[in-house]
């Protein structure tokens, strides 16, 4: 694989992970010279191929940036997947595998703005529609925020409405990453799959009125029993 590819592939997975936002800043040419031990000719032509994709923009006198949604576009706004299976008809319901506390380290670090010692809360669980598993979902939460939250609760409520009305934090919008992923051994077990055909990955980060990142959350959905959809307006 070439060098400047590596790269691009690099800067690419950190964008869909929500590690890189929409308006960040990239680093300096020399600075990623001196990251990936190339030379800036190979940075130089990483960055021209971001740009091609649309994934990164190029401003005159002041760098490269994670490029934004383009002007009257906005972001999906169903950031409760709870109060999208009730609008459908469906009765949801969770079946919780675990709830840990556990270092931020850089990944989250960069994605809450806190230091890589701080602490998450991570919630393991199945969702289910009408008793029927269809996703798996690991729930990311600041633990300065969301102490003492139980997570039972959420096996008939929506995790939203336990963030804003036991925890005071107001939901503004969530911003959201999809992608074709092939189930692991164990996602098909725990969906019932019994095919190796890609499904719904989404990486979705959750902000609050003042623009901080309150939940980041990672979800595998089954395509075959729950449509996901959202509009984009113009």
């Amino acid at each position: 694989m070439p060098l400047y590819y590596q790269i691009v592939s690099d800067i690419k997975a950190k964008i869909e992970e929500g590690i890189l936002a929409p308006g960040d800043k990239l680093p300096t040419e020399n600075s990623l010279s001196k990251t990936y031990q190339v030379s800036r000719v190979t940075v130089r032509n990483a960055l021209n191929a971001l740009v091609e994709t649309k994934l990164v923009e190029r401003q005159p006198n002041r760098g490269y940036f994670v490029a934004k949604l383009r002007e009257g576009v906005t972001s999906h706004k169903g950031f409760s997947l709870y109060d999208d299976l009730v609008a459908a008809g469906y009765t949801p319901g969770s079946k919780i595998l675990s709830m840990t506390t556990e270092s931020c380290g850089s990944r989250l670090a960069s994605i809450f703005g806190c230091a890589p010692e701080d602490l998450v809360i991570v919630i393991h669980r199945i969702r289910l529609a009408d008793q029927v598993p269809f996703a798996e979902e690991v729930n990311y939460l600041p633990s300065w925020l969301f102490e003492g939250i139980n997570p039972w609760e959420m096996e008939t409520k929506s995790l939203i409405e336990i963030m804003e009305t036991q925890f005071g934090v107001k939901i503004a919008y969530s911003m959201q990453t999809l992608k074709a992923k092939v189930p692991t051994k164990e996602q098909k077990e725990v969906l019932n799959l019994t095919t190796n055909a890609p499904q719904l990955s989404i990486r979705s980060k959750v902000y609050d009125k003042s623009g901080k990142v309150v939940k980041y959350t990672k979800v595998f959905f089954r395509t075959d029993i729950v449509e996901y959809s959202f509009v984009w307006t113009v």
